[in-house]
């Protein structure tokens, strides 16, 4: 276990412990917040887990019943600067947050009879929908991910200012596929959230950043905020600098479709914007949103699954008691967490300009969402004691025997969408006291999560209160539900054939035969060349042999070049543009090459069986010959070469 997986774990812990209430009935639902014992909680824990996360600088804020409650920038917006957080000045880039201005613009329009949430979206736009379906695509399938679009991530975060496109280009050029019928299989899609953004335009008759500006950003007095990029120079001047980790050098400005993560805005607006929602959704016709219209917002929840938390128009429903919903963001450098506690008049915001070490800001917003509901909002009926069902055991065991589990976010037919597919599988383990666990799935502490059958097919977090539901028909496993996945995503299980439960031993199996043969080949010619002992072939053996030598190479290179470009290209996703392609296509070329080359392989296992050659070098040409034939069936099977290059 590695030192900075320790400290993460450790800082976890400290802050798990520090959330505790002091006493249940202190934390009764509807209670006003205490505006010092929030500061003081929050100065208790916020700065020392920033130092040893490696996190550069954050914002926090808390509002309530319409007033802000607290406003506070921790750490730096620069460090080499010394520039600290100002909850007021400093803007902070969204990530998927956005998408919460998207859909509040989209319902703007709704209320003004624009748009009509269940008509097809090809009618106010003039890019070309795919079809393939019986069902079109709708708003409502956009906000709620279940337009069935594959997904997409090349262009999606661009680095150089004079490579960034209109919105209408972008949703022209990257159309993705449709991988299921609308409405059938949730998969949180950026595509659709940029596509929504570009209805708002066709529709209103203005850019999506005019738009905001007007209709949101105005009204609302959310000046430090804007969907404009680059940003406009008064901005750019307070905007936070974003960091890998707050030691490193700082990140560059990501450009980002505006509608799906691109909007960067300060604490204080963020507060306007959470207290004009709420003060909707308790019955207050709003600048924004007439209280109907929220209610619809928020109200309207799409659930994959039943019995588990879904999703609304948008707003992701992160627990039904007490109600919260909201949504996350993550850029490559800042991450953000809103959440509005519905019954309560509570909004809460949280963002951080780092991603730091270990990941520590993702686990740092979830502890502090964690502390900040369980501090104030637990009541006794958040202990859930329920006696698990006789059946666990058999169900438990159904679960596992269905395989290996993939998420239906990222299925595409594209190279990315194979491979994440592949590398990402999950398997589901039947524990001995019948509790099941994902060995993936781990608790802030880094300790295994178990869950507990407590209904037919419903199992719930031991010792928390997530829940687990499986869709079983005629005892065939068909999908598994989760509220971490918030009804933006769910399991499904794997075809055998595609299940990495087999094809990754046999994949690496072939890759250190393949490397063990690269070695082996040149050191055994030297040897004999120095010994003067020439290897002695009938005529056909010698030129298939130098053949089989170079399918080694190529095979084993187009596997080290896929490797390099996912490693860098998910180090940063800028890569992912149009000026790849030509290094994707010549590692295409090499892939077809080795899969040609794998021919003479096992011409070469042939007639090395067929004359007089001892067993050893008989059984390794054998061996070489399966082990490129595995690579060239793994570079076709997971669209390693294809004819486009969308993925």
């Amino acid at each position: 276990m590695s030192w900075s997986l320790v400290a993460s774990m450790a800082l976890s812990w400290v802050i798990t412990a520090a959330a505790e209430p002091v006493t249940l009935d202190r934390a009764a639902a509807g209670k006003r917040i205490d505006a010092a014992d929030l500061r003081a909680w929050l100065d208790g824990m916020v700065p020392y887990a920033l130092d040893r996360g490696r996190i550069a600088g954050g914002v926090i804020v808390v509002v309530q019943n319409g007033r802000v409650i607290l406003q506070q920038g921790y750490g730096y917006a620069d460090v080499q600067k010394r520039i600290p957080v100002g909850a007021e000045r400093t803007l902070f880039r969204l990530g998927s947050v956005s998408k919460l201005f998207t859909w509040t613009a989209v319902m703007q329009l709704v209320e003004q009879g624009k748009i009509d949430l269940d008509r097809d979206i090809a009618e106010y736009l003039d890019v070309e929908v795919p079809g393939g379906f019986e069902k079109p695509v709708t708003m409502r399938h956009l906000m709620t991910h279940t337009a069935g679009f594959e997904e997409r991530l090349k262009g999606t975060v661009i680095a150089d200012p004079d490579e960034f496109i209109s919105l209408q280009a972008y949703v022209t050029a990257s159309m993705p596929t449709r991988m299921a019928p609308p409405g059938d299989i949730p998969a949180y899609s950026n595509y659709g959230a940029a596509l929504a953004g570009y209805v708002v335009e066709k529709v209103s008759g203005e850019t999506f950043e005019d738009y905001l500006d007007r209709r949101v950003f105005g009204p609302l007095g959310m000046d430090g905020s804007t969907a404009r990029q680059p940003l406009p120079g008064a901005l750019a001047k307070q905007m936070s600098q974003g960091y890998k980790t707050a030691t490193e050098s700082p990140w560059y400005f990501e450009l980002i479709p505006a509608p799906a993560g691109g909007i960067s805005a300060t604490g204080a607006d963020m507060a306007r914007f959470m207290i004009e929602h709420l003060a909707a959704a308790q019955g207050a016709d709003r600048a924004l949103l007439r209280a109907a219209t929220a209610h619809m917002l928020h109200n309207s929840v799409s659930k994959p699954i039943p019995g588990l938390s879904g999703v609304s128009l948008g707003f992701v429903v992160n627990r039904e008691r007490p109600r919260i919903i909201g949504h996350g963001g993550d850029t490559q450098v800042f991450h953000s967490d809103l959440k509005l506690f519905m019954e309560n008049g509570v909004g809460w915001f949280a963002a951080f300009n780092s991603t730091g070490a270990s990941g520590a800001a993702s686990g740092l917003l979830k502890a502090l969402s964690a502390g900040f509901t369980r501090r104030y909002f637990s009541t006794d009926a958040d202990i859930y004691l329920e006696p698990a069902m006789p059946t666990a055991a058999e169900h438990g065991r159904q679960l596992a025997a269905a395989g290996k589990y993939e998420r239906s976010r990222g299925r595409a037919d594209t190279f990315i969408g194979s491979l994440s597919s592949l590398f990402g599988q999950q398997s589901i383990t039947l524990n001995a006291d019948d509790t099941i666990s994902i060995p993936s799935a781990v608790g802030l502490d880094g300790v295994r999560k178990l869950w507990r059958e407590v209904e037919p097919y419903v199992w719930r977090e031991v010792g928390g209160t997530q829940r687990l539901v499986a869709r079983v028909n005629a005892g065939r496993v068909e999908a598994i539900g989760m509220d971490s996945l918030a009804g933006t995503s769910i399991l499904l299980p794997v075809p055998g054939w595609r299940s990495s439960g087999w094809i990754l031993p046999v994949l690496l199996t072939a890759v250190a035969v393949l490397v063990l043969a690269a070695i082996y080949i040149p050191v055994a010619a030297l040897i004999r060349r120095h010994y003067q002992s020439p290897l002695t072939l009938p005529r056909p053996a010698s030129p298939v042999r130098v053949l089989c030598g170079v399918a080694v190479i190529a095979n084993l290179s187009v596997l080290a070049g896929w490797a390099l470009v996912l490693r860098n290209g998910l180090n940063d996703f800028s890569l992912f543009t149009s000026d790849l392609d030509v290094w994707l296509r010549l590692l295409q070329f090499v892939g077809v090459a080795g899969a040609m080359l794998s021919i003479a392989a096992v011409w070469n296992a042939w007639l090395s069986w067929s004359s007089p050659q001892p067993r050893a070098r008989r059984i390794g040409n054998v061996a070489i010959a399966a082990a490129c034939c595995v690579v060239a069936s793994f570079v076709f099977a997971f669209n390693l070469v294809t004819l486009g290059l969308e993925y």
